[in-house]
């Protein structure tokens, strides 16, 4: 235990901890999405109450905002550390880092073989994928003389999981 050289008192330190409020894993996001993260702070037994909290996306040294809740929209890919410091108010702090993942927003094209569609036909409809997500379904309707359409033929994928050799990341649903 630490004493005050001022009055003899003891003097505590808080523990920092914070977590995100989303639908991914804790480590993972996607780009464009703005994510709250919160802070679970323990204050120090000695009652000196957390005072402050400092949020530092990319912990470069700048503190981007100031309190218990910070958003931060992620704008870029790939591995971004986040560093929150809780401060009571006789000066003691403590902080933490988390590194979370960024990944790209997935995007997923149909293309078609055969522009012309006098029946009979056999065309062919291939699709290509970037990024990571859950599924995907695909729904090819008629479109009548009347402008209705009419589903004729759905299809979907299994889950794809990506893998990294130090992560498992969650996917995301277009």
């Amino acid at each position: 235990m630490i004493f005050s050289v001022d009055d003899g008192n003891p003097i505590s330190y808080p523990t920092a901890i914070f977590n995100n409020s989303q639908n991914c894993y804790p480590d993972t996001v996607c780009l464009g999405d703005a994510v709250s993260f919160y802070s679970t702070s323990i204050e120090p037994t000695n009652g000196a109450g957390i005072s402050q909290i400092n949020w530092d996306l990319g912990a470069n040294g700048v503190i981007d905002q100031v309190g218990d809740t910070a958003t931060f929209t992620f704008n870029q890919t790939g591995w971004i550390s986040i560093w929150m410091q809780a401060q009571t108010i006789s000066g003691c702090d403590d902080d933490t880092v988390r590194d979370i993942y960024v990944m790209p927003v997935p995007t997923v094209s149909v293309d078609f073989d055969d522009d012309s569609l006098c029946a009979p036909i056999s065309p062919t409809f291939t699709h290509s994928d970037v990024g990571f997500y859950d599924s995907v379904r695909f729904e090819l309707y008629l479109l009548t003389d009347s402008g209705t359409t009419n589903l004729i033929q759905t299809w979907s994928n299994v889950p794809l999981i990506a893998r990294s050799s130090a992560k498992l990341y969650h996917t995301h649903t277009p």
